[in-house]
């Protein structure tokens, strides 16, 4: 019998004021849309993924980055 490997979904988010970063197994496209989804901003605008020179000063990742517990999952960082 062969065993299928089960993609499991994974998607945490964490919430600050003026923005959130999660650790997902989502794309870009559908981490953005589950942010807006389940966790909207409350102002007029939406989460959005942060572009190069709207990360913090210092921050030397690529957005999104890879995720050192899993492979297959890589964190974002999201302004709104």
């Amino acid at each position: 019998m062969s065993k299928k490997k089960v993609n499991q979904e994974h998607f945490i988010p964490h919430f600050d004021l003026l923005f959130a970063t999660c650790c997902t197994s989502l794309s870009v496209e559908e981490a953005t849309e589950r942010m807006n989804n389940t966790s909207p901003t409350g102002i007029k605008s939406r989460w959005q993924l942060a572009s190069k020179n709207e990360l913090p000063e210092g921050f030397e990742e690529d957005n999104p980055w890879p995720c050192n517990d899993n492979p297959e999952w890589k964190h974002m960082y999201f302004i709104c």
